[in-house]
Order: structure tokens, then sequence, then C-alpha cells
């Protein structure tokens, strides 16, 4: 199994040395491979001690030297036998100085404004909303809550069940929220959860379209996420559900504590660091899979893919940045490894691709468009 714990604090030291140098883009004159990187300084004691210098580095001075060296030899293609594990650490730097964490976190590296989040109440009414969201005392309280008239597009499309209300999060935007009992949840970008003001006395249920994180809060009462193709049921525990429109899968991640994730077809007893995916066209189930990480990596404001078609990655990509995108067949299924945070603006992004996978990128207003770059 890979460990990946190993390799985060791999990458880290791999930033130092990039930095340390004089001319970090070639391999062939004279550049330690990743490989060797990694055979050489494997040793907790030695990433330790590199971490600690890492540390002190100004990583808004180290990224702008980077930048500078890749366009400065953005001619001369030799980059693209050296450089592809250079991007994908540099694109990591922004991992470990992240922001302070707020109940409502907005993109600020998206292309374009984002919406902001709407509620819409069990008694039909809408506002949009920041800031902290809580129902206490039979009422949900929000720090910033304004009424709006919806378009009735947007009716039609989050249409409220009856006794529910609904929070929706636009593209570019987490929302966290805590329910009556407690309960904590983060709500991904592009979502849709539906819950009650309170509880009934048998079960406590919500219902979720797009991802989310949540902490529940224990009770003899179960909490229940109903799914487009199935339920999680727990009394107490901590998981990440991903069930959006019009995708073939849906998943769940268990961290703490017990699931039962069941659908038409089966049901799983699912255990703590291990995740299951569910066929939403047929509601059968994968056999369990080990977690990468302790928590899901979005809540802490970051995206990991690892060897990720480019089209799966962009289907996250087009929530996390508010963006649309347009691939070639021939660039659908190049692989991408890469790991990137809030403070990853798309143009980086998007010019760290172009280097280093041999594709073209253009974009017109808000749509990403790749190609394969035949040069």
């Amino acid at each position: 199994m890979i460990d990946f714990k190993k390799i985060d604090n791999l990458v880290k030291y791999c930033i130092v040395k990039i930095f340390r140098i004089k001319d970090p883009v070639y391999i062939d004159d004279g550049i330690e491979s990743a490989e060797k990187i990694i055979e050489k300084y494997s040793e907790e004691n030695e990433v330790d001690s590199l971490l600690k210098k890492f540390n002190s580095i100004n990583s808004d001075n180290a990224f702008n030297h980077f930048l500078y060296v890749i366009r400065k030899r953005r001619a001369r293609r030799r980059f693209y036998y050296s450089i592809n594990i250079a991007a994908i650490l540099i694109v990591a730097l922004f991992l470990f100085s992240p922001e302070k964490s707020t109940t409502t976190i907005v993109n600020k590296k998206a292309l374009t404004k984002v919406d902001d989040v709407l509620l819409i109440t069990e008694n039909g009414e809408s506002y949009t909303t920041s800031g902290d969201i809580k129902v206490s005392n039979y009422e949900i309280k929000a720090s910033q809550k304004r009424p709006v008239e919806l378009e009735s597009s947007r009716i039609e499309l989050q249409k409220t069940p009856e006794q529910l209300n609904t929070l929706v999060t636009p593209r570019g935007i987490r929302q966290q929220l805590t329910l009556s009992d407690g309960t904590v949840i983060w709500i991904n970008s592009q979502s849709r959860l539906s819950f009650p003001t309170e509880f009934n006395d048998s079960a406590r249920v919500v219902s979720l379209t797009g991802e989310a994180y949540f902490d529940v809060t224990e009770s003899r009462k179960p909490f229940i996420v109903k799914l487009q193709t199935g339920e999680v049921t727990v009394y107490g525990t901590s998981f990440n559900v991903n069930s959006y429109d019009n995708s073939p899968i849906s998943a769940v991640w268990l961290y703490t504590g017990s699931v039962k994730v069941s659908t038409t077809e089966e049901e799983t007893m699912l255990k703590p660091g291990y995740n299951v995916r569910i066929d939403n066209a047929t509601s059968l189930m994968s056999s369990q899979i080990a977690n990468r990480n302790e928590s899901p990596d979005w809540i802490r404001g970051m995206i990991e893919f690892y060897e990720e078609p480019l089209s799966g990655a962009f289907d996250v990509l087009q929530r996390w940045y508010g963006i649309t995108y347009e691939l070639s067949d021939d660039v659908k299924d190049l692989e991408v490894t890469m790991i990137i945070s809030d403070k990853t603006s798309i143009e980086d992004l998007l010019e760290l691709l172009e280097l280093t996978q041999k594709v073209d990128v253009k974009r017109k207003n808000d749509t990403v468009i790749i190609t394969k770059n035949l040069n």
C-alpha cells in the first residue's frame, strides 16, 4: 500500500530542495531525480529537520521565483522531460500555509464572481446567506441573511421538499451548517442539503445531492443521509458523502465510528478508515477501499488527484473554480497527479498543465478548452 503520509512529507522536502538551488528545472543538469530524493530522504529524522527549514520559507516569493524560471525557459521545450515532478510539487506548495477556517469559504481564485449560498426555508422563503448558519430553538440563525426572489429556472432546480429547509452552495463556495442536534456539516461546492428545523422522535434524516462531510452528534436516534440511490445510517461518527447529480458513482468515506451504507440491492457496514462506491445505475457497491487521508481533502482547502483521468479531474475542478470546460477526445484519459489548494489560481494551474502534459489550453470567457499539443 502506498504510504501517502510519507509522500506528503517528501513533497515538502522536495519543495525545500527546489527553491534552494540555482536552477531547479533541469534534472539532466544535475538535479536529483524524484526516486533518488525519496531514497535518500526517507528517514523520519531527516524529513523532520527539513520540514523545519520549510516552515521558514516565504512561499509567495518561492512560487514567484519558480514561475519566473519556468517562463524564462519556456521556449526551450526541455521542460517536458524534467518538470513533471516540479509542477506537481509547486502546486502542492500552497497546502502548507492554509488560511484560518471560516464557516463560509469562498474560492477567491475562481474565474468569475461566484453566487451566494442560497437558503430556502420550510415555509418557502428564500435568502442568500453566509457566515454562521445554525439551527436552534426551532429557528435557522444566519449571521448574514438577505431575502431574495428566485429566478424561475433556479426555483425549478432547487425545489424544497415539504417541511424541509434546503441549503444550496454554488460553484466555488463551501459552507458549514450546524443542525439542531449539534451535528456539524461541511457542504462542498455545487451541493444541496435538505434538513428539518427539528428532528422527529424516531430518526434524524437529511437528504444530500452533491458532497458533504458530517460530524454527527451521538444519539440513540439514528442519523440518516438519503442519497439518489441509497442511504447512509449512523449514530455518531464522522464521514464524507459524494453523490452529485448526473454522476455515475456515489461514494461514502468513513473516518470514525461506523456507518451502514444501503441501496435497493445490498448493504454493508463500513469500517473506519475505509470507503465504498455505489454504481448509481445498478445500485451495486464496490468492495471497501482504504482511505488515503484522515479527513476529506476539500474541507482542508485542497484537492488531491492521483493518476486521475483529466476528465475526472475537471469534473471536480469546475466546481472548485466555478468554470466550465471542454476536452478533446485525445486528452480526456490523460492521467494527472496534482495537489492544489484555495491559493492555487486557475491561471497558474492551467499554465502548469500546459507545460507538463503536452496540451494546449485556451480560455473563452469562463470556459477552459484543452486540446492535444501536436508539436
